[in-house]
């Protein structure tokens, strides 16, 4: 496809590819270290002063935030049992970095919501999300669901339809 200069193709090769990497990934962890979907694997957040608190968690898995995007998604896992990766993002660091809540707790209720939930797969994301993998993103580096929402549904279909 790169050499017949077919773009769309080469980037969903790629795409494809950089998924089997991820899932690849995922795997190594979980064997080398089975406890990752228990605690995380940087201890700095070991003792974080999470939010234990049942209505938030309640609000979220309800798609009653308040958030009209993360609403959307909550929903839609809800209804369908699946979201697309750029909104499970969006959903789980809202979750994460808003509501502080402790990421085992959407881990586990991904596990229950999700038609293709994968237990290494999930127990990598949610722990980039929170920071607590080697590789990982900030815990201060924040999704904005405002900003996503305009980035990616510009004109409020996604968010009207669920």
């Amino acid at each position: 496809w790169a050499n017949e200069g077919n773009e769309a193709g080469e980037e969903s090769v790629n795409l494809f590819l950089k998924s089997i990497g991820l899932r690849e990934y995922s795997r190594y962890i979980s064997f080398n270290h089975p406890y990752s979907h228990e605690r995380p694997l940087l201890g700095h957040l070991k003792f974080f002063p999470w939010a234990v608190d049942e209505n938030y968690f309640k609000a979220w898995r309800q798609g009653r935030t308040g958030y009209p995007l993360v609403d959307a998604g909550m929903r839609e896992l809800w209804a369908t049992g699946w979201l697309h990766d750029r909104i499970r993002v969006v959903v789980s660091s809202f979750f994460v970095k808003v509501l502080q809540l402790p990421w085992r707790w959407g881990m586990k209720y991904f596990w229950d919501t999700l038609l293709d939930a994968d237990l290494e797969s999930d127990a990598l994301g949610w722990q980039y999300i929170t920071g607590t993998l080697p590789d990982s993103r900030e815990f201060d580096r924040i999704d904005n669901p405002q900003f996503e929402g305009y980035k990616f549904d510009p004109n409020g279909e996604y968010v009207r339809r669920w």
